[in-house]
């Protein structure tokens, strides 16, 4: 009698798994952590740990949680990117850091284009969409956030 029921539910796994459940793992949410670093040789990371940043992504929703250790020069506010370095070039703003924290969440088709997180200093009413170069950032090796 035991030996049925592990049968069912190992066909019910299989079955379950074909019939939609493969997505069961990429709902279950996980967080990738890393050092945001400075790098004094003209590169965005490595070197200086500056922050540090989380990503979790469930579900195609992405969110980012990013803490700097030390605050942006006068008249001047941190902004957080993801790019798409050495694909597009498309830079995403975040948006800027509050209290040297920033908080991101948004749904979206493929997050995993994104090959790096990036920090700014940007002038505190920047009218230039574009990004200022770089602070510090973080190399982000698919699958991050996974």
């Amino acid at each position: 009698m035991e030996k049925r029921n592990i049968f069912y539910v190992v066909a019910f796994v299989v079955v379950f798994g074909a019939i939609g459940g493969t997505n069961l793992v990429g709902t279950l949410a996980q967080a990738s952590t890393f050092d945001i670093t400075r790098s004094e040789d003209g590169k965005v990371t490595g070197g200086e740990k500056i922050g540090e940043l989380s990503i979790n992504t469930s579900n195609n929703v992405i969110k980012v949680s990013a803490k700097l250790s030390n605050s942006p020069s006068i008249e001047k506010v941190y902004e957080g990117w993801l790019v798409d370095e050495g694909g597009s070039g498309y830079n995403l703003s975040l948006g800027k850091f509050d209290d040297n924290s920033l908080v991101f969440e948004q749904n979206m088709v493929n997050p995993y284009t994104y090959s790096q997180f990036v920090v700014t200093e940007e002038p505190e009413n920047d009218p230039d969409p574009n990004a200022a170069a770089a602070f510090g950032g973080v190399d982000l090796h698919t699958p991050f956030g996974q």
